[in-house]
């Protein structure tokens, strides 16, 4: 049974948010500490690994890299004297002896953790999803990646590339809804950090015109109109209720030099049942029909009339959602992205 290591990164705030409204965790072994954060469902949680288990003949495990009270636990319940979280995730990768260490991020396997591993493992792969301006990987036998004109780029480099899209996984509407019997008309959930400067103008602009319910961090220093209708931060099961509950959920890509789209968002709302207004991009009409399965703008002057529109003509933006739905549960979830990647994983071993 060949088996995959996926090397996972969370966000600190998440983390310590986590750690705060659950007394006593930290207290708890390592499996326990690692099933509650990963119940919550944040980010990739176990969406790789569970998914890659259920093709036969795997076997699939997760670590969180940078959850420092996470890794002493293992190395306190290993009888490894914790030294940084580098060390441990090489002590894991070495107790585990996985075929596959699948990282979620480039940059966690650098030239220390490389040479430790590399004797051990068959396979190291990565996911990129950010922007990048030089393509050498020479770290890596495989690259997948969400951003299509990457694939060439990181062959031409001289590494083994694939197309992986993101994705959606259908436990997450086994999650209970949280507040109540509230429904939002129209919701972003999301950061507006320094990356983010078109989705803050986008944001500034829709509050200064209507009513929308939002959910985040970043959105200091943004006016009153937008802190009027901010509402805190959402994570796991806090987000995914807000996108159940909401008939529309607005979304914005990260700034990037290509007009790429498809971030996790776009599986996410769609997969909750919400009708997805969403920047417009190069990629999207092979992700979904546009103005039959999500609704799609040039602009905040276009996504504001569209909204208004959408608001006015709900039977035809209940059909939209739902086609939405459909589409994102037959052709967006882990459970086919990771029999795709099983295959290629297979292939290589």
């Amino acid at each position: 049974m060949p088996k995959a290591m996926f090397l996972n990164i969370y966000y600190d705030q998440f983390l310590t948010d986590h750690y705060r409204r659950n007394v006593g965790l930290r207290d708890l072994s390592y499996s326990e500490q690692l099933t509650s954060i990963q119940g919550t469902m944040f980010g990739d949680s176990d969406f790789y690994s569970h998914n890659l288990r259920k093709v036969k003949g795997w076997d699939a495990l997760d670590i969180i890299t940078n959850c420092e009270t996470l890794q002493r636990r293992w190395a306190y319940e290993n009888g490894i004297p914790y030294k940084n979280n580098q060390q441990i995730l090489i002590e894991q990768i070495y107790a585990e002896e996985p075929d596959v260490v699948y990282t979620q991020g480039l940059w966690v396997i650098n030239e220390r953790i490389y040479k430790a591993i590399r004797p051990l493992v068959k396979v190291i792969a990565g996911q990129c999803g950010s922007y990048l301006d030089r393509f050498e990987a020479p770290r890596f036998d495989m690259l997948f990646t969400c951003i299509g004109p990457y694939v060439e780029k990181f062959k031409e480099a001289g590494t083994e590339a694939h197309h992986l899209n993101l994705a959606f996984d259908p436990r997450v509407l086994n999650l209970p809804l949280n507040g109540g019997g509230e429904v939002y008309s129209v919701s972003f959930v999301g950061g507006l950090t320094g990356n983010h400067k078109k989705r803050r103008q986008l944001v500034r602009y829709l509050c200064q015109n209507l009513y929308i319910s939002l959910w985040g961090y970043g959105f200091e220093g943004l006016g009153s109109d937008v802190l009027t209708c901010y509402r805190g931060e959402a994570w796991g099961p806090k987000m995914f209720s807000v996108f159940r509950r909401s008939y529309i959920t607005v979304n914005c890509a990260i700034d990037f030099h290509l007009p790429i789209v498809g971030n996790m968002r776009s599986y996410e709302a769609t997969g909750c049942g919400s009708l997805l207004m969403t920047d417009m991009g190069m990629n999207l009409p092979e992700l979904f029909d546009i103005e039959s399965e999500v609704v799609a703008y040039e602009n905040p002057e276009d996504c504001l009339v569209k909204i208004k529109y959408y608001l006015g003509h709900r039977e035809e933006g209940d059909r939209i959602a739902k086609a939405g739905h459909a589409r994102t549960m037959k052709d967006h979830t882990y459970e086919k992205r990771m029999r795709k990647v099983a295959k290629i994983l297979e292939e290589r071993l």
